[in-house]
């Protein structure tokens, strides 16, 4: 079965000679290459903080945040890391990853304690989905400072066209090579969506249910008629350079929101590149809206920090904002964005 290398290695572009044959050990160092980015495993939920946290009560049930992302089809497992606090000592919670599955007690010590569980998955994908951490206070109230989650690194990859891992018995010296040994690892090259794809480049959740029904208790509210930012800061962002002269990549967002009457429009807002379109939404319950995308800077490599370097390098900002239509509150629970 092909590995996966603990550690990043490469090959020496230099015996590759125009017109001259490409030794198999060439090759090989390719296909480990290839192998380590597919496998090393990608930051499906980055960490995120509350600043002093939000406080989950004992007696009000389950609280259910949301996630969602478009992961890599390599995932087998994820790591999930929660950083929790005592209201009042000793506390404990019941925490279900993803919602519905068994139940891990841990405890909130002190201060903090940071705590991970790992989640197996039922199958592999790369399609777009849904997240969720499910917390439910058993002793004391419970403080959530982060969460983050990130694919465990897997040792090994199977040649599926899927796992899209190559067999590095076909490169061994003296031994033919044809078209088809090189099959996966000339998709994985030839497709930008299966290597490196930044599959979170931002996640923010706080729980729009509470005990199985709608909360408004820990949601943003938004009300302004004009386009407001949800958050007090916009968040630098930087997509994959997918082409030679590329200097901007796109971002799909989403939101799980709900408003309490007439509409609310959402948009991306970027500081280089302006706003996007806007989608509506009108639904009265909590659902995740419609996606939307925009255009953001892309890595720039003759930058140290990845900044464009053209006039004067400044970060890429983006904003969320939305607008409220026809009275009443547009409330925000999740926020997800990934590279399209």
């Amino acid at each position: 079965m092909p590995s996966v290398s603990t550690r990043r290695t490469g090959m020496n572009v230099a015996d590759i000679l125009t017109a001259l044959p490409v030794r198999g050990l060439t090759q090989v160092d390719l296909v480990h290459l290839a192998h380590w980015v597919l496998g090393r495993g990608a930051q499906v939920v980055p960490s995120y903080s509350y600043s002093t946290g939000i406080t989950l009560t004992t007696g009000g049930g389950t609280h259910l945040f949301r996630f969602r992302t478009r992961p890599r089809y390599q995932a087998l497992e994820r790591l999930w890391f929660l950083d929790l606090a005592a209201a009042t000592n000793p506390a404990t919670a019941l925490v279900e990853i993803p919602s519905g599955a068994t139940a891990v007690t841990l405890a909130g010590a002190g201060a903090r304690r940071g705590q991970m569980i790992l989640e197996s998955l039922g199958s592999q994908s790369d399609a777009e989905g849904e997240l969720t951490v499910e917390i439910t206070p058993q002793t004391n109230s419970i403080i959530v400072r982060a969460i983050s989650a990130w694919e465990v690194p897997r040792a090994a990859l199977t040649t599926s066209t899927d796992d899209d891992g190559t067999e590095e018995t076909r490169f061994n010296a003296s031994q033919a090579m044809d078209e088809t040994d090189f099959t996966n690892v000339a998709d994985v090259l030839a497709d930008p969506t299966k290597i490196g794809r930044r599959v979170s480049l931002f996640q923010w959740a706080v729980p729009a249910t509470v005990g199985g029904s709608t909360s408004t208790a820990f949601a943003l509210p938004m009300t302004n008629a004009s386009y407001t930012p949800i958050w007090e800061l916009p968040l630098p962002v930087l997509t994959r350079k997918l082409g030679r002269t590329a200097v901007t990549g796109t971002i799909t967002g989403k939101l799980y929101a709900w408003v309490t009457a007439g509409t609310a429009d959402i948009r991306f807002n970027s500081s280089v590149n302006g706003a996007g379109g806007a989608i509506t939404i009108n639904n009265g319950t909590p659902a995740w809206t419609a996606a939307f995308t925009h255009t953001v800077d892309c890595d720039d490599f003759a930058s140290a920090d990845g900044r464009q370097t053209s006039g004067a390098p400044a970060w890429d900002d983006l904003d969320i904002e939305v607008r409220k239509n026809g009275g009443g509150t547009c409330y925000v629970a999740s926020a997800s964005g990934w590279e399209t």
